[in-house]
């Protein structure tokens, strides 16, 4: 009986020093959602501020700027994401978003329309993904020029049907470009910045989006 009791009075023992009182999980509740609302709050504002980079080319302000190049061009570390703002006189001049392992790139892929064309018109998904964001230096007719937007729409035209057929809508940058002097039909040498792709629908060609673009 004794050690019946003696085994019984440690069971109470334990169960007393492992015991969670209602006050103490409270606390551990109050706990819980204060780290839930911080959390969800970082994330929002992680996301905003991505938001604001990539929709309105404003920011970043929760990331960390960690070197200024020459150029002026600079690059920013956030919560897993980072951020570079290419400003070169003479060159490239968007702001691109991507992860820690983002490399700067100032140099332009180059290529003709029709190159672009028949890359991503036989494989876009694969070719869109490595073409996204990338700085380019396009050749191609100018098909249509709206002034007051300062957008010059380039086409290539497939002589064998649409199949291939292919519009560059380019938005220039108003310092770099003198739209007056640009005419329907000539064939320029365009920079810029892959930000959109569009694939043939019926009749509609195929169409591509470049930001921030100048000759």
């Amino acid at each position: 009986m004794r050690k019946g009791l003696k085994l019984e009075n440690t069971i109470d023992t334990f169960m007393d020093k492992n015991y969670v009182t209602v006050e103490q999980e409270k606390r551990l509740k109050k706990l819980f959602t204060v780290i839930m609302i911080l959390v969800i709050s970082i994330g929002f504002l992680v996301l905003l501020d991505i938001m604001l980079v990539t929709k309105m080319n404003v920011g970043p302000f929760l990331a960390v700027r960690t070197k200024v190049y020459e150029s002026g061009s600079k690059e920013y570390y956030g919560l897993f994401y980072k951020v570079i703002k290419y400003r070169e006189e003479e060159g490239r001049c968007d702001t691109v978003l991507g992860g820690w392992g983002l490399k700067y790139n100032s140099k332009p892929v180059v290529m003709t329309l029709e190159d672009l064309s028949l890359m991503l018109r036989n494989d876009y998904k694969t070719n869109y993904k490595k073409l996204y964001q990338s700085y380019v230096k396009l050749t191609g007719k100018i098909y249509k020029i709206d002034s007051e937007k300062k957008i010059v729409t380039l086409r290539y035209e497939d002589q064998n049907g649409t199949y291939y057929t292919m519009d560059a809508v380019c938005s220039l940058v108003d310092k770099r470009v003198n739209i007056n002097k640009l005419e329907e039909g000539d064939t320029i040498s365009i920079f810029g910045s892959i930000y959109d792709y569009t694939p043939r629908n019926n009749n509609t060609p195929q169409q591509i989006e470049l930001k921030n673009c100048y000759l």
